[in-house]
């Protein structure tokens, strides 16, 4: 958006770009008094697109009447030009006057704004080594390089309005456990961050959760010694989530009892033995031989 301003300072004009960035300002509008043949005007840039910084430049304009006409000179480049100027927008800071066309261009800053990509994850201690993000250009996110804090990596940076990155995870998987990944709440591994005014919004968060595959876990039990009516009906084994006991057992022949059970990947069990005293007899007892 700019405005027009006369020459007592007051605003007399204002409008946008079209989309090709351009601006035409006709000054025949004003009117001009028969007493006074030189005019100055200014105009000023009071708005830029969403991304970009406005100019801080102030535009001078001298208008001279001519034959009840007027006449018009941008002050800085001596050439006249009638009734009218374009202005055109762009992304570079720089200001420049075709006196050949008489088109002032001024071009626009592009704004850096800050962004983020988060990484969490559930189910382990932490992620492996191997983890990285890697955008469309084939830079690298890597764990090493990113604030950690709990269960969440973050990596922080800057880019221009507009930017997009395409980023891709890969590295993750953990042996023994299933893996479901997300990004921004959808079942992908790939996500696109573009880069906004509003940096609240320029944040992209890939989420990893780990279940840990069963493995199946056999007990045996061996009564050597004893008659089937000896052995200890009162005995147990625990540390295995549940007693394991004669009742819940698969007895595969008249001495020896089985349990059979699922338990996750990377499980630490402690199995112990109880109940199985028998009077009379003097135990020997052994695991694993």
């Amino acid at each position: 958006e700019f405005t027009l301003f006369n020459p007592d300072g007051n605003a007399i004009w204002h409008d946008v770009t079209n989309k090709a960035g351009k601006l035409s300002v006709d000054f025949s509008n004003y009117t001009f008094s028969a007493n006074q043949t030189s005019y100055q005007f200014t105009l000023k840039e009071t708005n830029a697109p969403t991304g970009y910084t406005a100019s801080s430049e102030t535009y001078t304009f001298t208008v001279n009447l001519k034959d009840g006409d007027p006449e018009i000179k941008y002050d800085s480049v001596n050439n006249w030009f009638q009734n009218f100027y374009h202005w055109i927008v762009g992304n570079q800071p720089s200001a420049s006057y075709d006196a050949v066309s008489s088109t002032l261009t001024v071009v626009n800053t592009i704004n850096q704004y800050t962004y983020k990509i988060v990484k969490t994850f559930s189910g382990v201690n932490d992620l492996p080594d191997t983890f990285v993000i890697t955008d469309q250009n084939g830079r690298r996110y890597t764990l090493k390089d990113a604030a950690k804090q709990g269960n969440t990596y973050t990596w922080t940076g800057n880019a221009a309005y507009g930017t997009e990155f395409r980023l891709t995870e890969s590295g993750m998987a953990v042996h023994g456990y299933y893996l479901a990944s997300t990004v921004n709440g959808q079942i992908e591994t790939s996500g696109t961050l573009k880069i906004t005014a509003e940096e609240k919004n320029n944040v992209i968060t890939f989420s990893n959760t780990y279940t840990a595959q069963t493995r199946t876990v056999t007990v045996t039990k061996q009564f050597n010694g004893l008659t089937d009516e000896e052995v200890p009906t009162g005995f147990a084994i625990t540390g295995l989530g549940e007693d394991l006991t004669l009742e819940n057992a698969t007895k595969t022949d008249d001495f020896t009892y089985q349990w059979t059970r699922d338990v996750a990947y990377g499980t630490n069990l402690t199995l112990s033995e109880t109940g199985y005293a028998v009077s009379g007899y003097q135990v020997a007892a052994a695991v694993n031989g």
